[in-house]
């Protein structure tokens, strides 16, 4: 090998060694360095807690929900509306860290919010943080705690048009201002720093026939008929209605209205699995959903088998999903089939108030056509009217809902839904409600999505 070859080799290597290296940079500026710069851990980031005046939270009408003082170089952060948004702020703490909004809009709070290698390095001279401004109404928030009462479970509430969150709440919950005081207590219970309304994964019970009528409507079966005997065999395993109600003969709106279980199992058997999934799927189930704080994944149909299929179709077999998904299931429908991407975080202003990001609406997926989701809107509309969901019935008012007992086994006590829309004609909210081991039907929770559509909308 000549000497010239050699260095033309040697120039080779170092050139790729060179290309490598500009790769990793590049690669750690985009994806990593945010998250790092952002991290507790990440000694620079605890340094910039020190000096600079963490932002604060306000609600869609100026209401302050999160705020920082500083009184002789100490900085305390304060919840004034004590355990109200702790499922959804969360908290930040010197020693503890932190967690959901408090941690995802973090590098706003510290008014370092363009996180590149520079700023990893070194921070600006400002001393205040960037202010968060939510898309939650702090009045139907505290409505919502105050119906949700001591029960464990979730209320979500949001705009179908726009995908704005009105209102989260998750209970359990706690006292983020009194975190040095409870910590030990705290992490003894149960799944008490869980956000129900974005994590807590639950079979969603006949809420989910809004679903699978949704892939009859689109498959042109829902002129089936059916023999409800109270009772319907697949596989070698009798599904049951609840309370082993008999209907008789059953057209499908009024086996939505009445929630016949059995017919709908005999629906999804019927469709089958592929058919049953393809539209689960275009309602957002086995994909991912982003918002600002960290949301479970909704499953279902792991299995293939024919009792799964059937047991699916009514919202058990192996179906999982969250309040938050159900809230957007139902805003699909209420939106002409349109699901819209959920959030949090209306806009982000600094001290002088000037704005400096804004967020917009914008299409998750279409879920399905207008014709079928204005189909399911009557079937939603006939459950309060002459169904399950009287108890939602409200004067002037025309209200879309489902209700849901989801089962769970053993002595707990089954888990109580209810999702709904209002005004059908022209929906401004839709939500979903579910109470963990309630031991009673999703009719339970009629009247609390009455009280909720009823103060939003005066």
């Amino acid at each position: 090998m000549t000497f010239n070859k050699k260095v033309i080799y040697v120039l080779i290597v170092m050139l790729i060694l060179f290309c490598g290296l500009v790769c990793y940079f590049s690669y750690f500026q985009i994806f990593i360095s945010p998250s790092l710069a952002n991290a507790g851990a990440n000694p620079r980031t605890y340094v910039k807690e020190q000096t600079v005046k963490r932002g604060s939270f306000y609600d869609r009408n100026g209401e302050c929900l999160a705020y920082s003082e500083m009184k002789d170089g100490v900085q305390t952060r304060v919840y004034p509306f004590n355990r109200l948004y702790s499922q959804l702020i969360g908290y930040s703490h010197p020693r503890f860290g932190r967690t959901l909004l408090e941690n995802t809009q973090n590098a706003h709070l510290l008014g370092s919010s363009e996180q590149n290698i520079l700023d990893a390095l070194l921070y600006s001279d400002d001393t205040d943080g960037d202010t968060v401004h939510l898309t939650v109404d702090n009045t139907l928030q505290q409505l919502a705690a105050d119906l949700l009462g001591n029960r464990k479970g979730a209320i979500v509430a949001m705009e179908p048009s726009s995908g704005q969150i009105l209102a989260m709440v998750s209970k359990p919950w706690f006292n983020p201002n009194n975190l040095a005081d409870d910590w030990d207590k705290l992490t003894k219970e149960d799944g008490m720093f869980v956000p129900r309304a974005t994590n807590g994964l639950y079979p969603p019970g006949s809420v989910f026939k809004i679903i699978t009528a949704a892939a009859a409507v689109e498959n042109m079966m829902d002129n089936e008929t059916f023999e409800d005997t109270g009772k319907f065999n697949v596989g070698g395993y009798d599904i049951v209605n609840y309370d082993n109600h008999v209907y008789g003969t059953l057209d499908i709106d009024t086996a939505f209205a009445k929630s016949s279980n059995t017919y709908f199992a005999y629906l999804a058997d019927k469709l089958g699995k592929d058919k049953l999934q393809r539209t689960a799927e275009s309602f957002g189930f086995n994909k991912e959903i982003t918002l600002e704080i960290p949301v479970s994944k909704s499953t279902l149909l792991k299995s293939d088998s024919r009792t799964n299929v059937a047991s699916v179709g009514y919202g058990q077999g192996d179906t999982l999903t969250t309040p938050l998904h159900m809230a957007m299931v139902t805003s699909a429908i209420a939106n002409d089939g349109v699901m819209m991407q959920p959030y949090l975080v209306s806009k982000i202003t600094d001290k002088d108030g000037t704005i400096l990001k804004e967020n917009s609406s914008s299409t998750f997926m279409r879920s399905t056509s207008p014709v079928v989701a204005q189909r399911i809107t009557e079937m939603m509309k006939a459950c309060v009217t002459r169904g399950t969901g009287t108890g939602a019935h409200l004067s002037g008012i025309t209200v879309a809902a489902k209700t849901g007992t989801a089962e769970v086994g053993g002595d707990k006590g089954d888990h109580a839904w209810f999702v709904a829309f209002a005004p059908a004609e022209n929906p401004k909210i839709a939500l979903s409600i579910v109470m963990e081991n309630a031991g009673t039907t999703g009719s339970a929770c009629a009247g609390m999505a009455a009280r909720l559509i009823q103060s939003y909308l005066k």
